[in-house]
């Protein structure tokens, strides 16, 4: 190029004009911004439909509900999150398990018919036993012979009988015998000229005794000097029989018609007078 002349000659190219291409929106989330749709150019990168900024949203708060602690088990204080994005807003802490709480079962003691329990524990708030009760098996009755006791003369016995010396149970129950009485013997006392006569009853099994059926004492007869139970001249003339010769037997008592210890003739003068039907009295003194 020296002269600047033309020699093939330029024709114009018409624009080929922009080849758009869409610059797709963005979401905007709880903390970032988006943006709306664009175009641009693909060819030059002109920027035909320009994006604006959308603003971020911000979080939707949901609360995290507390959750209580157990005897084992820990807990979660209340705390809070967004909804959308889950982004913790709030975060929960951990609250320690309680631990249990103890409450004593007391022991249940065994019968002899009835098993027990040993002491044990359980929680009182979960109810979760701590310490397992055992059962005590029933002990069983401790028998006891009740001997029987026979019955005297007057007072009731018992037959032989059993019972538990524990709980009291009756296995064999004593009954009772009634008293057997008095198995009395009679000794007959006769009556003597001073004294009375009786009866005596004396239990041969206990000893327990009486007396009844009283006869008046005979009384001494003063007269009736051979003793053939009547007074008469037999007698006077056994008196004088005894007189003569002492060794002659007569009733001497029968034939002391005074009273005064001795048998002479006052006696059988009195005798005499008697049977001669003399107010006189035998057995009398002067």
């Amino acid at each position: 190029m020296v002269c600047g002349e033309i020699l093939v000659a330029q024709t114009v190219v018409p624009a080929k004009g922009h080849t758009p291409v869409t610059d797709a929106a963005v979401a905007a989330t709880c903390t970032e911004t988006g943006l709306t749709a664009g175009k641009h150019c693909s060819v030059c990168g002109e920027i035909l439909v320009a994006q604006t900024v959308v603003p971020a949203k911000g979080h939707t708060p949901v609360t995290d509900a507390a959750v209580a602690p157990t005897c084992t088990e820990t807990g979660l204080t209340e705390g809070s999150h967004c909804s959308v994005c889950n982004a913790v807003l709030t975060a929960q802490t951990v609250v320690p398990a309680k631990g249990h709480t103890p409450v004593t079962d007391a022991a249940v003691a065994a019968t002899c018919t009835d098993t027990g329990l040993t002491e044990g524990s359980h929680c009182s708030v979960c109810g979760e036993i701590l310490t397992a009760q055992i059962v005590i098996p029933a002990a069983g009755h401790t028998v006891v012979e009740d001997p029987s006791v026979p019955p005297s003369c007057t007072e009731p016995g018992i037959t032989r009988g059993s019972h538990c010396s524990v709980c009291g149970e009756i296995f064999v129950a004593q009954s009772i015998v009634p008293p057997t009485g008095h198995h009395y013997v009679e000794t007959v006392t006769p009556p003597t000229r001073t004294e009375q006569g009786y009866t005596t009853h004396i239990c041969d099994v206990c000893g327990d005794s009486y007396v009844d059926t009283y006869v008046d004492a005979l009384g001494i007869p003063y007269g009736d000097v051979n003793g053939d139970g009547a007074i008469n001249k037999k007698d006077s003339l056994a008196l004088k029989k005894y007189l003569a010769d002492p060794s002659n037997p007569i009733d001497l008592e029968a034939a002391d018609v005074f009273l005064d210890g001795e048998v002479n003739k006052k006696d059988a003068l009195r005798l005499k007078q008697y049977l001669a039907k003399w107010n006189v009295v035998l057995g009398a003194g002067e």
